[in-house]
């Protein structure tokens, strides 16, 4: 999977989905926000899913054109720390076997991912 990302479109709906989510759980899972990146009809989607078992949140995300198709659960509290911190507003977000990078400008985050398995 393989997504440019707008950072200021893109946060809104990545704190929306960040909120559902303790931190607290024993399932790596549901610490995660589980990202669909598809293209439908020459259309990008990038489709933002997260749970606590108690409360869910579906939600297409703005600001993410999917150059690659794929399926992540990705760390909530990683992942929002990296995008907060990236020094460009454009920047990329690839998955290539269960390990997560982002490239913004110079740098490069590196970060593991949770199995889509395991994402109720």
């Amino acid at each position: 999977m393989k997504l440019q990302i707008n950072r200021t479109e893109f946060m809104k709906h990545w704190q929306i989905a960040e909120r559902c989510i303790s931190s607290k759980s024993a399932i790596n899972a549901l610490t995660g926000v589980l990202v669909k990146a598809v293209n439908e009809a020459g259309e990008s989607i990038v489709r933002l899913e997260a749970t606590d078992l108690k409360t869910s949140v579906k939600c297409v995300a703005g600001g993410a054109l999917t150059e690659e198709e794929g399926e992540v659960v990705l760390p909530v509290k990683t992942v929002g720390e990296l995008i907060k911190k990236a020094p460009s507003d454009i920047f990329t977000l690839s998955i290539t076997d269960g390990k997560g990078i982002i490239i913004s400008g110079r740098n490069r985050y590196r970060f593991t991912t949770y199995s889509t398995g395991e994402f109720p």
